[in-house]
């Protein structure tokens, strides 16, 4: 998921028109940047995996609890792409160098979530980080 489609799949949809609204031309209002950055550093957190995007909305009401178990799933499908790969090569371990060793698989992330829980980045790290502008 994009992070537009996590805003609709978290029942956004105002946040959604209002990126869909905005221009570099005008200045996004501090308030609506306030809780556009904080639902960004969410979706940094959790990715955009449909069943990881459903346990947030089904938790989100609570965060700590909520980021908790989004951090125990990713945990969970970290754990069995490494069994996968170990079945497949012999070898349970995650090869970043892309060409240090030819005999290694490859991943590649293309889910922030899941990058955050391999580098083991807590989520009050992440939610934690101050930004201090206010344009698109």
């Amino acid at each position: 998921m994009t992070f537009t489609e996590f805003l609709q799949g978290s029942g956004e949809e105002r946040a959604v028109e209002y990126i869909i609204r905005c221009s570099k031309k005008s200045p996004i209002p501090a308030i609506v940047h306030s809780r556009l950055w904080k639902l960004l550093k969410i979706y940094f957190v959790t990715g955009g995996l449909p069943e990881v995007v459903e346990i947030f909305n089904r938790q989100k009401e609570d965060l700590y609890n909520a980021l908790h178990l989004v951090r125990e799933k990713q945990t969970n499908l970290i754990l069995a792409y490494e069994a996968d790969m170990a079945k497949h090569s012999g070898k349970p371990q995650f090869p970043f160098a892309a060409f240090k060793d030819e005999t290694f698989f490859k991943l590649y992330f293309f889910d922030i979530g899941i990058l955050g829980a391999i580098g083991k980045l807590s989520p009050k790290t992440i939610l934690d980080y101050r930004i201090d502008f206010f344009d698109c």
